[in-house]
């Protein structure tokens, strides 16, 4: 018995590394990657992209989105305190986002969102880039 009372749900959900997903090639029309590859080492994360477009159907759609801060740059770090303590952050700029998809994929649109506080100043962690992009082949 499912802990949620939703087994026919529950019987549909796979359990899969980021690096080693469950499905064949080219299984999916549409692939969303929200706060996931930059969660972890950037190299463990280049791993899954290239996973993520292995099992993305030729001219399928993905949605990826990634932190951002003007201040950091590109860079990873080690989380010190808060709910993704000891986990890593990996930080993009603009040109890292695309170097890191490559020649994958086509971006057909990109955005960058700013969260503030009430007094208009930028929350940490609030600047993520959000991307759709077409796959190539």
């Amino acid at each position: 018995m499912c802990a949620i009372g939703k087994q026919e749900q529950a019987d549909k959900m796979s359990i899969g590394s980021v690096t080693e997903l469950p499905y064949e090639n080219e299984f999916f029309n549409i692939c969303v990657s929200h706060s996931v590859l930059d969660c972890m080492p950037r190299k463990l994360a280049q791993m899954g992209i290239r996973e993520a477009f292995r099992v993305l159907k030729s001219k399928g759609l993905m949605y990826m989105d990634f932190y951002m801060d003007n201040q950091k740059g590109d860079c990873d770090e080690q989380a010190m305190d808060g709910f993704d303590k000891n986990t890593i952050k990996s930080y993009f700029t603009v040109e890292s986002i695309k170097e890191f998809i490559g020649d994958q994929a086509d971006i057909k649109d990109f955005k960058i969102i700013r969260t503030t506080d009430a007094d208009g100043r930028d929350i940490e962690y609030g600047c993520r880039a959000h991307l759709v992009m077409q796959k190539i082949s």
